[in-house]
């Protein structure tokens, strides 16, 4: 049996797909198409830089439509929904949407009907940046994995 190495920095991809690679040597697993993953209080402040470098490595510059998905469970920066403050920033250069997904549950599962409703609202997005849980996460690659 193959044991990846231990990681002790999420956002060190490097690390991850070393350690995924040595965990499939057959390549049954998708590519990890991550370019950055950013963890602090601030992060959110970061997110038009972000924008920016992800389509400069692809070539792509304004205009350029960039896709927020979020859900229901209300994420909150200062009193004001993480999604509001993020659109604010990427609109000024952008054109820029947010995606509420809902299925209906409580909580977002990430079930065919939700990932069929996320990988229509990103048809023609240059760029998708997600907000919310690891599930949300999920969807959000799902989506743009389907386009």
């Amino acid at each position: 049996m193959t044991h990846a190495p231990k990681l002790t920095d999420p956002s060190d991809l490097d690390g991850l797909r070393h350690a995924l690679a040595a965990l499939d040597p057959d390549l049954r697993m998708s590519h990890l198409g991550i370019a950055r993953i950013e963890l602090s209080e601030t992060a959110h402040l970061e997110v038009l830089p972000a924008v920016k470098e992800a389509l400069a490595t692809v070539g792509k510059t304004a205009p350029s439509a960039v896709v927020i998905l979020t859900d229901t469970t209300p994420v909150l920066r200062a009193g004001e929904r993480l999604s509001m403050l993020v659109e604010r920033q990427i609109e000024v250069e952008f054109s820029t949407r947010i995606i509420c997904l809902d299925g209906g549950h409580e909580k977002l599962h990430a079930d065919e009907m939700v990932l069929a409703m996320a990988a229509e609202a990103v048809k023609g997005a240059d760029v998708i940046v997600t907000i919310g849980s690891g599930t949300m996460t999920d969807v959000g690659k799902i989506a743009a994995e389907r386009n």
